[in-house]
C-alpha cells in the first residue's frame, strides 16, 4: 500500500512569511527617484524637453523666467545653461522682465555634435549646432540682410532632423514669394537643398517632407509633390542628391485629403 506524504503546514507557512518579509523589506529600500535640479524655482516649472544623450551628458531644451525656454546640459554632476541664444526679453509687468524663447527643437546627435532648430530674433528660426563649447548657427537658410533685432524674421524653421551617416537631413523653408518647405541636407560643411519635390507654382510651393526615417543608406519620408499628394518617398543614396518617389499607394479616388 502507498503511503502517501504529507508536508507540515507550520513549516510551509514559515516559508511563505518568509517571502512576503524580503518582498516588503525590498520595497521598503530608499527610491532613486529624485529630482536633478530645481531650474525655474516656484510652482511654475521649466518642463525639460527634448532630452538627448550626446558625448556624455544630457543636452535638453527648458524653461526659466530669466532666459525664456533655450538650450541646457547636465553631465551628471551639474546642469548649465548651455546658451541664451534668443537673449531678448519682455517686461510682463510690476518691472519683472522674462526671457523670450529660442526654443530648441529636432535635437539630434552627429559625430559628438548636437544639432537643432532655434530662433533668435536676429536670423529667425535656423539651424545650430552645439560642439560642447559653443552653440552656434550652422546656416542661415531663409536668409535676413543683417544681425539687427527684427519684429519679424525670415525663418527657415528646421524640422524633422535625421541623421544618415555622417550627414544631416531635414525639412526646411527656403522662403521665397510662398512658403517653401523642401528636403535639406547638411554634410559638416555646407548646407544645401537636396531637391524642389513640389514646383513653386500655384498656391502651395512647398512639398512639407514629414517623418524622416534613415534605413540602409536611404532617408524615407513622406511628401506632396503637387500631382500626386502626399506618398513615401526616399533620397539617396548619399551624396547623390535624387529622390524617388516609390508609387502612388492607394488609388486617387481613396487618397485622404
Amino acid at each position: 500500500m502507498t503511503r502517501k506524504i504529507r508536508l507540515p503546514f507550520l513549516p510551509l507557512a514559515s516559508v511563505l512569511l518568509a517571502v512576503i518579509g524580503t518582498v516588503s523589506s525590498a520595497s521598503a529600500q530608499p527610491s532613486t527617484i529624485r529630482r536633478i535640479a530645481d531650474l525655474n524655482p516656484g510652482d511654475a516649472g521649466s518642463f525639460p524637453t527634448n532630452l538627448t544623450i550626446l558625448a556624455g551628458s544630457l543636452d535638453f531644451s527648458a524653461y526659466t523666467l530669466d532666459t525664456g525656454r533655450e538650450l541646457w546640459s547636465y553631465n551628471g554632476t551639474s546642469i548649465n545653461l548651455v546658451s541664451n541664444i534668443n537673449d531678448t526679453v519682455v517686461d510682463i509687468g510690476f518691472g519683472v522682465l522674462e526671457g523670450n524663447d529660442s526654443s530648441p527643437a529636432g535635437l539630434t546627435g552627429i559625430n559628438g555634435i548636437l544639432y537643432f532648430s532655434a530662433f533668435d530674433p536676429r536670423r529667425g528660426g535656423e539651424l545650430w549646432r552645439y560642439d560642447g563649447a559653443v552653440a552656434s548657427r550652422v546656416a542661415d537658410i531663409n536668409p535676413d540682410a543683417n544681425d539687427i533685432i527684427k519684429t519679424n524674421a525670415n525663418s527657415s524653421w528646421p524640422n524633422e532632423l535625421s541623421r544618415l551617416g555622417n550627414e544631416l537631413y531635414f525639412s526646411a523653408n527656403g522662403g521665397g514669394i510662398l512658403e517653401n518647405y523642401e528636403l535639406w541636407k547638411y554634410d559638416g560643411v555646407s548646407t544645401v537643398l537636396v531637391s524642389n519635390i513640389h514646383p513653386n507654382i500655384g498656391a502651395n510651393h512647398s512639398s512639407f517632407p514629414k517623418g524622416l526615417t534613415a534605413f540602409n543608406g536611404t532617408v524615407y519620408f513622406m511628401a506632396d509633390d503637387g500631382a500626386n499628394g502626399f506618398e513615401l518617398w526616399k533620397a539617396g543614396p548619399t551624396g547623390a542628391a535624387q529622390e524617388q518617389r516609390l508609387g502612388a499607394l492607394l488609388p486617387q479616388a481613396f487618397r485622404l485629403r
